[in-house]
């Protein structure tokens, strides 16, 4: 029997400031459609592929910025990703394997923690979230899956072909986040008819323009990853795009 995954990078649950208040980062409804839909197909692997929180009230960006720091909290955020992701996934019975990438956005705490060494075991993510029956993986680390392999992504440039990049360097079949868009690209041999292996960048649960892009086009889009690893290690993937909180999968729509 094929196992089944679902792979979700770049939440970042977290708030900015804009327009004189609060606005949430994450986009929750995305989140909570992507959790219905994992309610049905029951995956037995799950990966949270980095930038999970935001990180914002530790960020190197804003650290002389006050307005935009103004009543940032980074326990608001991990209790917000506690409720909204944790709890719900603690429930999913299916789920026999669990990965917790830490994406450049979590780097954040760990810069914070080389200025401060005193509080490096408060700022770590098992201090920070309920992660024990999660394998936690480090930057730029990966998970493999049968043949198909998972990393967040800020190991790659950031051009318009990272997908061609990301199989290119990596040799490997892989899925990966960090760009917070779309986007496929396939390696072959010249040599041999049977060496094919596909990068893919995969979309996020964040919202598609927050406060710092100022309203400039991106190439944003909102989604996740999931299929299946079969016996010998091949798989069937999809990237599913989600539109203002909906989408269509195994015969069914789900709503946010």
């Amino acid at each position: 029997m094929a196992q089944r995954y679902i792979f979700s990078p770049d939440k970042h649950v977290g708030w900015e400031r804009g327009n004189k208040k609060l606005l949430p980062i994450h986009d929750a409804r995305s989140i909570r459609a992507l959790l219905k839909f994992a309610a049905d197909f029951q995956p037995d692997v799950w990966i949270e592929g980095g930038d999970n929180l935001d990180c914002g009230p530790v960020s190197h960006w804003l650290q002389d910025k006050k307005l935009s720091l103004n009543n940032l909290d980074l326990s608001r955020d991990t209790d917000e990703y506690t409720k909204l992701v944790l709890q719900p996934l603690s429930k999913l019975t299916s789920l026999k394997q669990k990965y917790w990438m830490i994406g450049n956005h979590e780097m954040w705490l760990t810069q914070l923690a080389e200025k401060h060494p005193g509080i490096q075991r408060v700022l770590s993510i098992q201090n920070l979230l309920d992660v024990d029956d999660w394998t936690v993986v480090g930057q730029g680390g990966h998970v493999k899956l049968g043949k198909l392999y998972f990393i967040h992504g800020d190991t790659l440039p950031n051009t318009k072909s990272m997908a061609e990049q990301a199989v290119i360097r990596y040799e490997h079949s892989i899925r990966f986040g960090h760009f917070h868009t779309f986007q496929a690209a396939t390696k072959y041999s010249a040599l041999d008819a049977k060496d094919v292996k596909t990068g893919v960048a995969v979309p996020g649960l964040c919202r598609r323009n927050p406060s710092y892009l100022a309203g400039r086009p991106n190439q944003w889009s909102t989604g996740f990853n999931w299929g299946y690893i079969h016996d010998d290690g091949t798989f069937t993937d999809y990237t599913t795009i989600i539109v203002n909180g909906r989408f269509s999968a195994l015969g069914k729509t789900y709503h946010g």
